[in-house]
């Protein structure tokens, strides 16, 4: 279930499992029980030698029926906190989510307009190259547990731009 707290615990044991360096989130109950898993997460709280662990979320709304309630402001400003960035969608939803939190630091809560930007993949030019990419890591898995809706269209650059890049050097 989605409400259970039990997803803390299953959360930080795939994180632990994967070993990632990051880790990003976009949806509200994912949101939530991130930000409380990483509170268990010893590469976060602990000064253990490891690397730390960086955790990232997106926000996409302006408007959410939790911000009716003064509680909620409280519940999401301990939680917004362990993530180094919020990324936003949009202006507005930076304007209002920093007004929400009373959080004056813009450069937590970057603009990264509706999440990728599919122009600078349409250009002819555009080809990623593997070889370069691993110069600056040694390795990189992509992954994303999302909802594509028609609308979203998400699909379309995973089947142009990311598939014909796992298959070419």
């Amino acid at each position: 279930s989605k409400t259970s707290y039990k997803n803390i615990f299953e959360i930080l044991s795939v994180i632990k499992k994967g070993d990632y360096d990051i880790v990003h989130t976009h949806l509200t109950h994912a949101q939530f029980w991130t930000s409380l898993a990483s509170f268990l997460d010893c590469t976060q709280i602990c000064k253990c030698g490891k690397k730390k662990r960086r955790y990232i979320t997106s926000e996409h709304s302006t408007y959410n029926n939790r911000r009716e309630k003064a509680v909620f402001k409280i519940i999401e400003k301990i939680l917004y906190k362990r993530y180094e960035k919020v990324l936003c969608i949009t202006k507005a939803v930076q304007d209002t989510l920093v007004k929400w939190l009373d959080d004056k630091n813009l450069d937590r809560y970057p603009i990264i307009d509706n999440g990728v930007n599919l122009p600078s993949c349409d250009d002819i030019m555009y080809k990623p190259n593997r070889n370069e990419i691993k110069k600056y890591f040694k390795k990189f898995i992509i992954s994303q547990l999302c909802t594509f809706p028609k609308q979203k269209t998400g699909s379309t650059f995973y089947e142009e731009y990311v598939i014909p890049q796992l298959f070419t050097e």
